[in-house]
């Protein structure tokens, strides 16, 4: 009797795993012939895999109000901490590791182009860095985030009011373009990737202009430059990041007022005018590790 019983789960099991490759092998020709089975994997839900690194250590205090950008557009330098070092690098050139000398002075290691060199930090009352040396050069800190630091958000006082700006915005005309241009495509990031983070601050009052216009926080991108995210998130998620998603797909009528360069405050509108961005082309995106 137990040998039969034996018999007939084998043979159910047998069934059980037929059936399910018969409806795999549908899914497949229900998707097209344009997919395989490995791309089928690109659009399934991310689950961590098993080690994976952990979310690297902050850096040092002492270091925060070093990390920033300095110097002119054409010669950008970069301060960032790496595995646990204080790092410059110079734009279109290789990282080179600092060793600290003293709270504000560090000493190019013997290797890269700056070998031995010292870099001098001037700090401000509240330890954010001003400016720092090289020899006799100066680097300005660039301004490229609000006074405070961190993750505070940047606010500007536009010309006009944007309710006004706004309801401009949704009345005009989509731009017109010609050329050749790939067919319309958008995928939810998060439904290929639920742990790509979303903060979508234009969905909220906490951006630039203070102003809520979208109403729903989600991220939509052309499907190849969403894969491209997807894949990216899954490389950093090697290193112990991932990724936070600000802003994806952005409507053209909305580009018209969230466009501009806010220094400017002329109209909030000058790129009305131009056609689209890459947001509202569908491929753009804004995001930090």
């Amino acid at each position: 009797m137990r040998k039969v019983i034996n018999h007939l789960l084998q043979k159910a099991i047998v069934v059980v795993l037929l059936a399910l490759m018969s409806s795999f092998t549908f899914a497949l020709a229900t998707l097209g012939p344009e997919y395989s089975s490995d791309q089928v994997a690109i659009f399934s839900p991310y689950r961590p895999q098993e080690g994976e690194q952990t979310k690297p250590a902050p850096a040092p205090r002492r270091w925060l109000g070093l990390i920033g950008e300095y110097g002119p557009d054409n010669g950008i330098l970069y301060i960032l901490e790496k595995d646990g070092r204080l790092c410059a690098l110079f734009k279109g050139s290789d990282i080179e590791i600092l060793d600290e000398a003293s709270n504000n002075t560090f000493k190019f290691s013997r290797q890269g182009v700056h070998a031995a060199q010292l870099l001098v930090f001037s700090r401000d009352d509240r330890g954010r860095a001003k400016t720092l040396r090289i020899g006799e050069v100066a680097y300005p800190r660039r301004n490229i985030e609000p006074e405070g630091g961190g993750t505070a958000q940047l606010h500007i006082t536009p010309v006009r009011p944007v309710p006004e700006l706004l309801k401009e915005a949704l009345a005009a005309q989509q731009p017109n373009e010609t050329g050749d241009f790939l067919k319309s495509d958008l995928v939810e990031l998060t439904r290929l990737d639920p742990t790509i983070k979303l903060d979508i601050r234009y969905a909220t009052t906490n951006n630039f202009l203070s102003s809520v216009f979208y109403s729903e926080p989600r991220a939509f991108m052309q499907r190849p430059a969403a894969e491209s995210v997807v894949r990216a998130n899954r490389k950093l998620h090697q290193q112990g990041y991932g990724l936070l998603i600000h802003d994806a797909y952005r409507p053209v009528r909305h580009q018209s007022l969230l466009g501009c360069d806010p220094a400017g405050q002329k109209d909030l509108r000058c790129r009305s005018r131009a056609g689209f961005s890459s947001q509202s082309r569908l491929c753009g995106r804004s995001d930090p590790l």
